[in-house]
């Protein structure tokens, strides 16, 4: 009786052991007994480290978890499919983000579920957007560093040759030189530079109300061959039409011709037209 007594014990231990190991389980993958899930197929361009398992938000609440990941086919990356919690309402403008759960590179899915007043459609594959967590950032500033390190090696090594070098040092003394002349040249020529500028001003002075006048002259006679130019460009008058007027033109230059083609024929035949008579 007693045997069997410890047995029917073990039994119940084993059971309940079980039963708890269960129930982890499904804590675990969040598989709750009645508790109601639909799934949804999001794809990214590449997985990013992310897991089967990882967890999905909404607002900040932990509202499902990534199912599974497969290769995209239609298109280079993947597709993730999560199951979400039924009490999760999907707008139209629904967004999906792939993130950082922690410091040391965990993913999670957090979802922007939308404002749209029409549903999401579940049966549809979504494109999911990725932010670069501060692991991969700090990778790609690693391989920045070590390319921009390779290009200033590369510009070293083309460009600081010893020929360079000495030119550059050439070029350095030719400047200081030069620009040592030019001090040396305004110092020497300073008071007589001095002296010109005053000449110059002792000559503008008393000639400056001559010169305003003559440069309103200017600015009157600019205007009146505007409107000439205007005035002729636009057919009026003599000239205008002369410039303008192609009959006229070729009527002048007919005429033209013909008195030409005159003074030709006298000068050729001038008893034709010119009569003499002795009395």
């Amino acid at each position: 009786m007693s045997n069997r007594r410890n047995e029917i014990i073990v039994g119940v231990v084993v059971l309940s052991a079980i039963t708890l190991l269960i129930a982890g389980l499904l804590w675990f993958n969040r598989i709750d007994v009645g508790r109601n899930n639909y799934l949804v197929k999001i794809a990214f361009e590449d997985a990013g480290g992310m897991r089967s398992g990882d967890p999905v938000t909404v607002s900040g609440f932990s509202k499902g978890k990534v199912k599974n990941i497969v290769l995209n086919k239609a298109k280079p990356g993947i597709i993730a499919t999560l199951m979400l919690d039924s009490d999760v309402e999907l707008k139209k403008d629904a967004q999906f983000w792939l993130t950082d759960a922690s410091l040391m590179g965990d993913k999670q899915i957090s979802i922007y579920s939308g404002t749209s007043d029409q549903p999401y459609d579940i049966s549809l594959i979504h494109d999911g957007f990725r932010n670069p967590g501060l692991m991969e950032t700090m990778v790609k500033m690693g391989y920045l560093a070590n390319e921009a390190a390779q290009l200033i090696g590369k510009i070293k090594n083309d460009l600081a040759t010893p020929e360079n070098i000495k030119n550059i040092s050439s070029t350095l003394k030719n400047l200081d030189m030069a620009s040592q002349q030019l001090s040396l040249m305004a110092s020497q020529n300073r008071v007589a530079i001095t002296e010109t500028v005053k000449d110059i001003n002792k000559l503008i002075s008393p000639n400056k109300e001559k010169l305003d006048s003559t440069i309103q002259s200017l600015a009157r006679a600019s205007a009146n061959l505007d409107s000439i130019a205007f005035k002729i460009n636009s057919g009026q008058g003599t000239a205008g039409q002369l410039v303008n007027n192609k009959e006229l033109y070729e009527d002048l230059k007919k005429t033209n011709k013909q008195l030409q083609d005159l003074i030709a024929d006298i000068k050729a035949n001038p008893k034709k037209y010119l009569t003499v008579e002795i009395f």
